[in-house]
């Protein structure tokens, strides 16, 4: 591939299980991510908030949870290694809407 790092060359192989990616789609994707660390304990989305960004979890695990009016915790579910965390949907409507330059035609599943 292109000189990408181990974790990068990871995320690209986990994208082309469900599509094809050509060098400048690595290209795009490898331009806009950011490695970070998530400490134990801290909030990837804040409760309450939108979720901004969307993150491939290399390593660890996350719980996803609600809290009820008392301000008691549950856990939703859990989001382990190789897969991602976020919301897509929020993350698409509020990105497309500004960056369609061209008539755009993308698979649609229900």
């Amino acid at each position: 591939m292109g000189g990408y790092s181990k974790n990068m060359e990871e995320l690209f192989n986990y994208i082309k299980k469900f599509g094809i990616l050509n060098a400048q789609d690595e290209l795009l994707i490898a331009k806009g991510i950011q490695e970070i660390t998530v400490q134990k304990g801290d909030p990837f989305i804040e409760a309450g908030k939108v979720s901004q960004r969307i993150a491939f979890v290399k390593e660890g695990v996350f719980r996803s949870l609600y809290y009820n009016k008392q301000g008691d915790d549950f856990t939703r579910y859990f989001i382990y290694e190789g897969r991602f965390i976020g919301d897509f949907k929020v993350l698409l409507i509020s990105f497309l809407p500004m960056n369609i330059l061209k008539p755009l035609q993308m698979p649609y599943y229900l």
